[in-house]
């Protein structure tokens, strides 16, 4: 998506997208949230995890290229280090996948956004619930080229009359998005 944009083919991105250095490097952001890293763990919480050092000697699933792998590859390590067994960390292609090997009992935990990993338990109530939240540091925003300057001026300007008139943090509570990720609107460049 960020090659598009900063090709032109693409105005802007509109989705959860993170707004990192290395993006920013290519592509202005309008940030309005902060990301949080939740979890989903199977309906119960059989293993008993309450957070990232809960994972120790468990299993894992993952989807490649997101930022949760290297989080859980992180904690690996410290477990390593604590003299606790390594995490079992599995990799998947996409969401679904992952998400099965927690309906089905194949791995533990599955850390993702944590607004999604909240739709997802509420989607699959039998099977799932969400667990733990951490502070994932980042900022999710709209992208836009650097050169839209306008169009990046327009969107800071409508996300703050959103954010003033309480709709944000409406749409936040309404897909169950904890209220502290909202941040004030920030240009991001």
């Amino acid at each position: 998506m960020v090659p598009a944009v900063k090709s032109g083919r693409a105005d802007i991105i509109q989705s959860s997208i993170f707004s990192t250095p290395v993006r920013a490097k290519q592509v202005d952001f309008v940030d309005y949230m902060k990301s949080y890293t939740g979890s989903l763990l199977h309906k119960g919480n059989p293993d008993h995890i309450t957070s990232l050092t809960d994972l120790c000697g468990r299993s894992d699933a993952e989807v490649i290229g997101a930022v949760e792998p290297a989080i859980v590859q992180a904690q690996s390590a410290g477990c390593v280090r604590e003299g606790k067994p390594p995490i079992a960390l599995q990799l998947y292609k996409d969401n679904d996948l992952a998400i099965e090997q927690i309906r089905n009992g194949r791995a533990a935990c599955f850390l993702v956004d944590a607004g999604l990993a909240s739709i997802l338990a509420r989607r699959f109530p039998n099977d799932l619930q969400s667990g733990f939240s951490i502070n994932s540091g980042l900022g999710v925003g709209t992208a836009v080229n650097k050169h839209e300057t306008e169009l990046r001026s327009a969107i800071f300007a409508a996300l703050g009359t959103l954010q003033h008139d309480g709709i944000i943090a409406r749409l936040l509570a309404k897909w169950g998005i904890n209220p502290r990720q909202e941040i004030p609107i920030t240009v991001v460049r």
